[in-house]
């Protein structure tokens, strides 16, 4: 079903991946790790500027999500969420 995206777009699953991950509201950026001497990697991740997901494809991720055993947000909170609610 993903790979579908990824097909559709002319991008990578990861890329598929990462955009989905950008396109979240609390996120501001991601890291991804290459490994040396691979420089496809290198351009292969920088695809993920150069398309959009629509809204059948966050309604497709959305339903594989919805297959999932456990949300990890239950399982261990809101990481980082004790830093957010300081004032300073």
């Amino acid at each position: 079903m993903l790979d579908g995206i990824a097909v559709k777009h002319r991008v990578s699953l990861s890329n598929v991946a990462q955009r989905w991950v950008l396109d979240q509201q609390a996120v501001g950026g991601i890291i991804v790790g290459v490994r040396l001497g691979y420089r496809d990697h290198v351009k292969d991740n920088r695809r993920v500027f150069g398309f959009q997901l629509d809204d059948d494809d966050r309604s497709a991720i959305a339903e594989v999500q919805g297959k999932r055993k456990r949300d990890l947000m239950t399982v261990y909170g809101d990481c980082g969420g004790e830093y957010r609610s300081r004032r300073g």
